[in-house]
């Protein structure tokens, strides 16, 4: 039995496109908005329960997730509040 695995020629990146979302940064290739993989992150869910709830996400989102928010918001950004 062969199981069919997730396979990405360009790694994980972070894009804000007008016609998608509205702008909203999002992971290149999906729909899934940063902040909603940062809200997952903060509340101290596993790579686990988040590839679960977002079965479109790349392997490596996470880690691009985490760079953008390194960059974007600084070393502390898991300590920061959700936006509304």
């Amino acid at each position: 039995m062969i199981l069919h695995s997730k396979k990405r020629s360009l790694p994980a990146e972070i894009v804000c496109n007008p016609a998608i979302m509205g702008g909203v940064p999002t992971i290149r290739g999906t729909r899934i908005p940063v902040e909603m993989i940062l809200v997952h992150l903060r509340g101290g869910c596993s790579r686990f329960d988040i590839f679960r709830n977002y079965p479109s996400l790349p392997l490596d989102g996470i880690e691009a997730v985490t760079a953008w928010a390194e960059e974007n918001l600084g070393p502390n950004w898991r300590d920061q509040p959700v936006a509304a």
